[in-house]
């Protein structure tokens, strides 16, 4: 009789823990905008203004306007996705149309490659940029003779954070890199390219209806 009540008992609270919805989920990262929650298949822009390449010992490549363009794929799962499709980096240094600032170099054309890949967006406030390839960043110093710099990132991807706000109190979605680094390639000791900057910056996300926020 003790044996049937307590196998009774321990199936009770079996059902109820596999009942709870905390046990063993994950809560869903829900993105939404101005107009609700924001749909599959929705074009995103993640844009900057504060978008720095450091290379150490005072200096840096600063873009007035960076723009990472995606579309969503997924949302309201515990990592949610996006495919990246385009970066742009720009500004006007110096009068000079498009040229980013060289803080010892003058006017730098800043060109990305490499996407194509994905962006995941994790409940836990992280998430990743992958390319279909290493990620590459090609500088042109346009006052030095045009030398072009290519850096390749030295991770497969670019990895960050974000504020995840609660039920009823979304965040900004703004996405924050420290410290990424993208080392001089092909190696060249020769090369007057310094051998490694590092990317820091924060990309603020919107889409058609306004800006985008996260919750969990």
């Amino acid at each position: 009789m003790k044996r049937s009540r307590m196998f009774c008992l321990t199936a009770t609270v079996w059902t109820a823990l596999c009942a709870s919805p905390t046990a063993g989920s994950a809560k869903p990262l829900l993105l939404t905008d101005p107009a609700g929650t924001v749909p599959a298949g929705t074009a995103l822009t993640a844009e900057s203004s504060d978008l720095v390449f450091s290379a150490g010992l005072g200096g840096a490549v600063e873009c007035e306007r960076s723009v990472l363009s995606a579309a969503l794929t997924s949302n309201g799962l515990s990592k949610d996705g996006a495919v990246a499709d385009a970066w742009e980096a720009f500004g006007e240094y110096e009068g000079v149309p498009g040229a980013c600032r060289g803080s010892e170099s003058g006017p730098v054309d800043v060109t990305w490659g490499g996407l194509g890949g994905a962006v995941t967006l994790k409940n836990s406030g992280t998430f990743t940029v992958t390319g279909d390839k290493r990620l590459e960043v090609t500088m042109t110093f346009l006052a030095a003779e045009s030398v072009k710099c290519r850096f390749e990132a030295k991770r497969k991807d670019l990895d960050g954070t974000f504020e995840v706000g609660g039920p009823g109190a979304p965040a900004a979605l703004d996405l924050g890199f420290a410290g990424q680094p993208f080392l001089l390639f092909p190696k060249n000791p020769e090369s007057v390219c310094p051998r490694e900057v590092q990317l820091g910056g924060t990309l603020s996300v919107s889409d058609p209806d306004g800006a985008v926020s996260a919750s969990a």
